[in-house]
């Protein structure tokens, strides 16, 4: 994450402690991929405990300090960090151990037992289990011969991600739940939550505004706003990264449209704007509880080949062609925005294509930048040629970081500073065209 927190300074040269996206964009030095290596040998040789040793060498990250080496004589002990959940580490002679504690439980209650017992018929390692002080918790083990370094990380990974997802969930829907072990959590100041929170109502208050589509009919172009709608709860993901209960309200309204191919588009319409009239119940005290700072082990995202980007670009790019000869332009704001959103939102994207990502935020939301306490020269009422230089100059530099890592990119900046919809469909296209 410190490449985001340092990818622009403010004018006094202090970077404003400020973080975006689901994803770290974590960069495997040469030890882990040895580390990894090793793991893989020792457990093919029988070599069992030295094998996951290994694997927790190719798990910690040095500049996040996300595992935890507890000394103890008789077996092999770690904490390992995943956002707001700390899992716990045994390992003896004949069995891998770990378990996260999700929540107290002052009384059992069948709606959280019901859906954590429904949840593990879902989970190929991990299951829910309550412990003898009345701790709901996730536990994956194996034995040890059977502990290949593949099941370990695929079970820690699915155990840690969906603990760091479901304990602010279930604690804010059953007052049964207190939380437990939080004491890792870096709160932010107020400050930057205020700002938050003032950008997050303004975004909502555009998209649920009477004439959001203009002179469009929403029953013939139900599809229009889908981008807006989808443009606006990635863009609220990325740039506040909210924890809780604002985060599962986007994942909601993403996994009902898109997991619904049968619905027709009007009706997924309806299920969108349902989710983002929940965001209007979120009072400012539970909105400034999802927002802290934490580790992560495991990312959210997978990576992807380029070409898949790239299909995802060509398919969006087509259907922008009828709104620029009928002249709704701020659609083609909302699809430009919605392939940034949607590709952060679900990748673990290239390098230059997520720096490339951020960026592009930073031109369409110069105040919020601004804000938050990075310098930015960019002004939304501007005409975009004015801001020709600094934003080639960036985005060559952007290239040129990258360009050993990524030796066939494409570094020919193609933009165009006619108009903001011919520039945002330039850079669209240059992202496209990075050929990596």
């Amino acid at each position: 994450m410190g490449f985001w927190k340092n990818l622009w300074s403010n004018k006094l040269d202090v970077t404003p402690d400020v973080l975006f996206g689901r994803s770290y964009n974590g960069i495997l030095s040469p030890q882990q991929t040895q580390a990894w290596n090793q793991a893989t040998n020792y457990f093919n040789q029988g070599e069992f405990k030295r094998s996951i040793q290994s694997l927790f060498e190719y798990l910690n990250t040095a500049h996040q300090n996300n595992i935890i080496a507890i000394q103890n004589s008789n077996m092999l002990e770690y904490e390992l960090v995943q956002g707001s959940k700390v899992i716990k580490i045994f390992v003896d002679q004949l069995q891998f151990y770990s378990e996260v504690k999700i929540a107290v439980c002052k009384e059992l209650h069948v709606g959280f037992m019901r859906k954590a017992l429904e949840t593990n018929f879902d989970l190929q390692y991990a299951r829910y289990t309550l412990d003898e002080e009345q701790h709901l918790c996730l536990v994956f083990d194996s034995h040890l011969e059977e502990a290949s370094p593949y099941k370990i990380f695929n079970g820690l990974k699915e155990m840690a991600l969906l603990a760091d997802e479901q304990d602010d969930i279930l604690i804010n829907a059953f007052e049964q739940l207190v939380p437990i072990n939080v004491n890792h959590i870096i709160d932010i100041d107020k400050a930057q939550k205020s700002i938050k929170w003032t950008f997050f109502n303004q975004v909502i208050d555009i998209i649920t505004a009477e004439g959001v589509l203009g002179t469009l009919n929403r029953d013939r172009f139900p599809g229009a706003l889908v981008y807006i709608y989808l443009d606006a709860i990635y863009k609220l993901d990325y740039l506040i990264k909210p924890e809780s209960k604002v985060a599962e309200i986007i994942n909601q309204a993403h996994l009902n449209y898109f997991d619904k191919p049968d619905e027709n588009a009007l009706s997924k319409v309806y299920s969108l704007e349902s989710k983002i009239l929940e965001f209007k119940d979120i009072s400012k005290d539970d909105f400034y509880k999802e927002l802290y700072h934490v580790t992560h082990t495991f990312e959210m995202n997978s990576s992807v080949p380029f070409a898949i980007i790239c299909q995802i670009f060509d398919t969006e790019l087509q259907g922008i062609l009828w709104y620029e000869e009928n002249k709704h332009d701020f659609v083609i704001f909302a699809i430009c925005g919605y392939l940034i959103g949607f590709c952060l939102y679900n990748y673990a994207l290239p390098q230059p294509v997520a720096e490339l990502s951020h960026l592009y935020y930073r031109i369409v939301e110069p105040k919020y930048f601004s804000d938050l306490g990075f310098t930015t020269p960019y002004n939304k009422t501007d005409d975009i040629a004015k801001w020709e230089y600094p934003i080639k100059s960036e985005v060559k530099a952007i290239l040129k970081r990258n360009q050993s890592r990524y030796p066939q990119m494409n570094l020919d900046v193609k933009l165009d500073f006619s108009s903001r919809l011919k520039f945002f469909i330039s850079y669209i296209t240059l992202i496209r065209n990075l050929n990596l």
